[in-house]
Formats: C-alpha cells, sequence, structure tokens
C-alpha cells in the first residue's frame, strides 16, 4: 500500500460525521459572503432556519468543522470561487465534483484513501471496495501513529464506513451494501477548475499535468493529457506537449477568473 510519508499529514475521524453534505454546502455558499463574520452566519443561518429542522449544534458543527475547512481555508481554492460556480446553476455533475475536490483538499484522511488506496485498486483492475478492506487501510494509518488518537475497532469501522459513503455520494463508487466503482466522469468545467487551482500552487507545466490532484478523480496520466488536448480544443488554456516536454499558456490569471469565465459559459448555455 503506497501511504503518504509526510510528517504533518493528520487523519481524523471527522468523515464519519460530515460525510458529502452536498446540499448543505451548497445552501451556506450560497448564503455566504466574506464580509460576514463566521460567528455572525452561522447565528443567520440558524435564525433562518437554512439547513431545515437540524439542531443549533449541528448547525454549528457542519459549518466550523466541515464548511470552513472546505471553502474557508488556504488548503482549498477557497468560497468565493466556488460560490461563483455555484451561482451560475451549473450541472449537479460539476457541482459534485468540484465539491469533492474541495472536501478531498480539507481532509487528509479523504484525500489519501482516494488518491492511494482507490486509485491503486482502479488502475490494477479492481472493481468493488469492501468495508474490511478500508477498515484495513485505517488500521496500516494508525500502526503509523498518523490518526488523531486510538481509534476503537468500532470508530474505525464507522469511520471507513463514512469515507466510502462520501466516496459514493461524490460519485467515485456506487451501491449501497456493496461498493463499486462508478464509471470515471470529470466534467470539462472541474477540470479546468482544478488545472488553474494547481497553476497557483505549482510552476512547472509538467508538474500539473503529473500532479496528484488528478488521481483524487482516478485519473492516469493518458487521460490528464486527453483532458489538457480538450480544454486547449475548448479554449480554455492553450496546452503544448512533446515527449515529456509540457507548455501549458494560461488565458486566466488564476482559479477565480477562471471560475467566473466557468460562470459565464454556464449562464451562455442555460
Amino acid at each position: 500500500m503506497n501511504l503518504v510519508t509526510e510528517e504533518k499529514r493528520r487523519y481524523t475521524s471527522n468523515i464519519q460525521k460530515g460525510g458529502a453534505l452536498i446540499q448543505e454546502c451548497r445552501t451556506l455558499l450560497l448564503e455566504w459572503s466574506p464580509r460576514e463574520p463566521l460567528e455572525q452566519f452561522a447565528e443567520r443561518v440558524i435564525s433562518q432556519n437554512l439547513l431545515g429542522k437540524i439542531s443549533r449544534r449541528r448547525v454549528r458543527d457542519i459549518i466550523s468543522r466541515i464548511f470552513k475547512r472546505r471553502f474557508d481555508s488556504d488548503k482549498t481554492p477557497g468560497a468565493a470561487a466556488a460560490k461563483m460556480i455555484v451561482e451560475a446553476g451549473v450541472a449537479p455533475e460539476v457541482l459534485n465534483k468540484m465539491f469533492y475536490y474541495h472536501a478531498a483538499l480539507a481532509d487528509d484522511l479523504l484525500y489519501d484513501f482516494a488518491s492511494s488506496f482507490l486509485c491503486q485498486r482502479h488502475s490494477g483492475g479492481g472493481y468493488q471496495v469492501t468495508v474490511h478492506e478500508t477498515d484495513d487501510f485505517l488500521l496500516e494509518l494508525e500502526r503509523r501513529g498518523q490518526v488523531d488518537h486510538h481509534w476503537t475497532p468500532i470508530v474505525r469501522t464507522k469511520v471507513a464506513r463514512g469515507l466510502l459513503a462520501a466516496c459514493r455520494d461524490f460519485n467515485l463508487l456506487e451501491g449501497r451494501a456493496t461498493k463499486v466503482f462508478a464509471p470515471i466522469s470529470l466534467p470539462m468545467e472541474v477540470f479546468v477548475y482544478v488545472a488553474y487551482y494547481l497553476k497557483e500552487k505549482v510552476a512547472a507545466a509538467s508538474r500539473i499535468t503529473e500532479h496528484r490532484d488528478w488521481s483524487l478523480f482516478l485519473l492516469d496520466h493518458a487521460s490528464v493529457d486527453r483532458m489538457f488536448l480538450s480544454a486547449h480544443q475548448e479554449g480554455w488554456l492553450k496546452y503544448h506537449a512533446a515527449g515529456r516536454v509540457v507548455r501549458i499558456d494560461w488565458l486566466f490569471g488564476d482559479v477565480t477568473e477562471a471560475a467566473h469565465a466557468i460562470a459565464q459559459r454556464s449562464h451562455s448555455h442555460a
């Protein structure tokens, strides 16, 4: 099992409480404003019953432990870019995969489970993933001393089920009792969103095309290359590759400008 060895990566059990929360995050993004303090935002969400009939404690938990980490953190593209795309009324699959990207960047456990375990299983020809196998993956993390604290077998199984449920909700897996791989699908809008975010993090074009983030979507290098060519043809960027020599000419300055272009195209196609 090829696990990440970076010392700063830590794994928590948050996924068992959070999950995908796609509709909740959509609602919160539509209401979010960079000028409103988070505590005030939470109070407004509670007073206006924006997340439905759930407890005040649960609302605060979702905002502080899920929404803030996924959309108000230097580990992700941020809320402003994502909000523009949500407001444009993009297709559910675009929303789903964009939210998945934010969730994976914000949660080391989800990121490494998908980009290491799932990606390797998929590329090796596997077709299903069991709770027992996921439990073994978590047990190995614990043996390496990388979990936040000791997990009992019951907690570890809950976390395993939470991981699999989140991956199902984000359309990486499908099925209820037995989880099998869903057909690989990455909308061009999300590909462009990820590419422009990586542009801000990584200087060399070759490092962008080979970046581990693409493994989150179970894409191999050939698939990434094909998507860059499609993005070139659709006018999102200019891509040139000759062997291992890669050049990308960017048409937008950053991920926020790219998100604005994605939103504009979504409006024009509506």
